[in-house]
């Protein structure tokens, strides 16, 4: 069984083996945390790990609902806001879910918008 912070172990583990550069994990604020932020090129990830064991990975897409997505937002800003040289880049929102008991993985690139 997968606890939830080895499931954070391993979505680290997914985006490295893709080629991105782990820049922070656990990054907090008074308003919330963002689990994983990541680079390749000029693309800045900020990603969000659900580790469960029971929900079935092809209907736990709707987990992230819009405050959850407006406070991913706004932390992520702060993030930017704290390391500038990441302005430019173009910022995605990730969701990676996580299968405790089997290990899957499933890899929501892009799974909201800042303005959606």
């Amino acid at each position: 069984m997968i606890s939830w912070r080895e499931g954070e172990t391993y979505a680290a583990d997914f985006y490295k083996n893709r080629g991105y550069h782990i820049e922070e994990r656990n990054f907090r604020t008074p308003r919330g945390e963002i689990d994983i932020i990541a680079t390749r090129e000029n693309t800045l990830v900020c990603a969000e790990v659900k580790t469960w064991r029971k929900m079935p990975l092809d209907s736990i897409e709707y987990s992230i609902n819009r405050k959850k997505q407006r406070t991913y937002i706004q932390l992520c800003s702060s993030y930017i806001d704290m390391n500038p040289r990441f302005r430019a880049y173009y910022v995605r929102f990730d969701v990676v879910y996580i299968n405790a008991s089997s290990g899957q993985i499933k890899h929501i690139a892009d799974a909201f918008m800042e303005n959606g």
